[in-house]
């Protein structure tokens, strides 16, 4: 370590030693003035997200930066702010947080006495002589239950994280801050994160429990087509007699993944984006008069989930070219969405066109609708959601709606990509363009970007689809 490190070390722990002090201190301006620019400190570090030149930074690094800035917010948020009395009287302290403390103190009391000047001594613990008539200063505000409920949101992601780091990447983005704001935004990013697990149960339950918990309010509705589900405060009159309207602190985000009863299709497609729609060559009107084997239908739906999908996660990424060099981006960046709304649509009228279009052979409709299926197969995460979760249940719904017409020109889809070897690999793919490395053995497929069909009945595959290879585990192990 060198000697400008361990300078900078000291007068950091020195800092945070100060820190506590004043946070063991009693009541005062300076104190609050303190909290308060701590308070700041810690919501503008929450609002810091992942950064391109920090991706590059071990886990250790990121792990323990994202580790101190929740220390802090768990410190402020347990700090009570006590109003200073009068002169004459004594006040209890408060206990800071561990959290907040660096080093040990000399052992004493867990709580001291403050003289305010004054004549007479003063009474160690001497009680508040208005605590019981209301007639003293009485405690301190109540602490917001959404700050605790933030926290305990960031603490779930952060777990999760940890657990799931193959399919969710080491960083954690949408972790809640020590006052609150952004709680509904760390509720809808944990949501987020689950669809890319294998199971999610057990995360879903948690995440209910911080709404009762946290909250005091029952779970939210729970529903196998909830993504994200809505959280309501109650309304009431509280013990101060003023009257609370119920507030809605974060909506509900409901996508259905199976389309098979008419009446769920038609709703989702409903809910597509005019331009989606007009580039299949459809109106609203025509949406409850199509035959529900109209594949248009379920092309609306999709197009229109992925829109909202891609507006929603701040994670998702998409391949611009799926071609022989591949470069994902987030879609975030730069207005990547709108290029892949654009290659959309472009792709929608494509495949839509070519169903009526004459002269158009039945190959011909195929390869128009294999080029949907490439653009909506390209959105994805970095690292890829798991096998069986949720997102790789839609990306198999979308591989599906090849089916009728790969059918109609002797074709079928492939099955099965996440069980395939590396033989396998050989056989579906176009393996010069597929993503990642190939790992020493087992599955090989994380993420099937464009689906392979083969002639039915056939072993062989005609038109070959691409895939982001599962990455080889580090010579230490892992899976």
């Amino acid at each position: 370590m060198s000697d400008r490190t361990a300078g900078a070390i000291r007068h950091w722990e020195e800092f945070a030693a100060a820190v506590a002090a004043f946070l063991g201190e009693g009541p005062s301006t300076t104190r609050d003035t303190l909290l308060d620019a701590l308070d700041a400190c810690c919501l503008e570090l929450g609002r810091v997200g992942p950064h391109t030149r920090y991706l590059d930074d071990g886990f250790t690094v990121v792990n323990r930066a994202t580790t101190a800035r929740d220390a802090l917010g768990f410190a402020l948020a347990q700090v009570e702010r006590v109003p200073v009395r009068g002169p004459g009287t004594q006040r209890t302290v408060e206990k800071a947080t561990e959290a907040a403390v660096t080093r040990e103190e000399p052992a004493e009391a867990d709580a001291r006495t403050v003289h305010e000047p004054g004549p007479g001594p003063a009474t160690a613990l001497e009680p508040d002589p208005g605590a019981e008539t209301g007639t003293g200063a009485g405690p301190g505000p109540a602490p917001d239950p959404t700050a605790r409920w933030a926290l305990r949101l960031g603490e779930l992601r952060e777990e999760m994280g940890r657990l799931h780091g193959r399919h969710l990447g080491s960083r954690v983005p949408g972790t809640g801050d020590a006052k609150g704001v952004g709680g509904a935004a760390a509720w809808t990013a944990l949501h987020l994160a689950m669809l890319r697990l294998p199971d999610a149960t057990e995360w879903r339950a948690r995440a209910a429990r911080t709404v009762r918990d946290c909250l005091d309010t029952e779970p939210p509705r729970d529903a196998p087509a909830v993504l994200v589900p809505a959280v309501r405060l109650p309304g009431g009159t509280p013990a101060a007699g003023v009257r609370q309207e119920p507030r809605q602190l974060c909506g509900e985000t409901s996508l259905p993944l199976d389309l098979g009863d008419p009446v769920v299709l038609r709703s989702a497609a409903a809910e597509a984006p005019a331009d989606v729609l007009e580039a299949l060559g459809i109106t609203s009107e025509d949406i409850a008069v199509l035959d529900p084997a109209d594949v248009r239908l379920a092309w609306a739906a999709r197009a229109g989930q992925a829109l909202t999908l891609a507006r929603l996660d701040p994670e998702l990424c998409t391949v611009d070219d799926v071609g022989m060099s591949p470069a994902p981006v987030k879609l975030t960046v730069d207005g990547h969405l709108r290029a892949y709304r654009t290659r959309l649509c472009t792709a929608l009228k494509g495949a839509a066109g070519a169903l009526n279009e004459a002269g158009w052979s039945d190959d011909d409709r195929l390869r128009s609708a294999r080029e949907l299926d490439g653009v909506l197969g390209s959105l994805l995460h970095l690292p890829p959601a798991a096998p069986e979760s949720w997102w790789w249940r839609w990306r198999m719904e979308v591989s599906g709606l090849l089916r009728p017409l790969a059918h109609q020109a002797g074709y079928e889809p492939v099955e099965a990509p996440e069980t395939w070897k590396e033989g396998d690999l050989l056989q579906h793919t176009e393996t010069k363009s597929n993503m990642g490395y190939t790992a020493r053995q087992g599955p090989q497929v994380m993420w099937l970007l464009l689906t392979p069909l083969r002639r039915i009945g056939a072993r062989g595959t005609d038109l070959k689809g691409r895939v982001v290879r599962r990455t080889a585990p580090p010579a230490t192990g892992g899976s």
